[in-house]
């Protein structure tokens, strides 16, 4: 679906999110209050980069002829997409820790996740559509390995 602008990008999101949730299933608990959790902060983790690297690969996309949000509607367009999601992940961060989901070590690691977040948000406005996005793919990379961390601690 990579073709598809929008609807690729969060099927792509979906289907690496749904690891985590394929891991629960093979636990027995595919419905434990941490694994939604986890899910939907994987999910916007992995969407905001996949808009990220819809821009860093505009070049390329359009001259393969690939259809993505960057190509048809610029890289402007897919950085919008990236800092919204990114905006809505530093939200979701904050909800299982409010809601008591994960322990004290994911709210200690957290901060880490949203200082990662902050600087991928930081770089993409600060640079605009001729942005290397890059930047921002590699933080969010970064925070999703904090976050797995965060996640595994934050159940103990």
């Amino acid at each position: 679906l990579k073709g598809v602008p929008i609807l690729g990008n969060v099927v792509a999101a979906a289907v690496t999110a749904s690891v985590l949730y394929l891991g629960s299933i093979s636990q027995g608990r595919p419905v434990a209050a941490p694994v939604p959790a986890a899910l939907v902060l994987a999910l916007l983790f992995n969407l905001a980069r996949e808009f990220a690297k819809d821009a860093e690969d505009v070049a390329g996309d359009t001259v393969q002829g690939v259809r993505t949000l960057a190509t048809v509607r610029g890289a402007g367009a897919a950085l919008l997409a990236a800092r919204a999601t990114i905006i809505a992940a530093m939200l979701a961060v904050l909800v299982p820790f409010a809601f008591r989901v994960f322990g004290l070590w994911y709210g200690v690691i957290s901060i880490g996740m949203q200082a990662l977040l902050v600087f991928a948000l930081w770089s993409i406005v600060r640079s605009g559509d001729d942005s290397r996005p890059g930047l921002a793919s590699a933080l969010l990379k970064t925070a999703m390995v904090v976050g797995l961390v965060a996640v595994s601690l934050g159940i103990l």
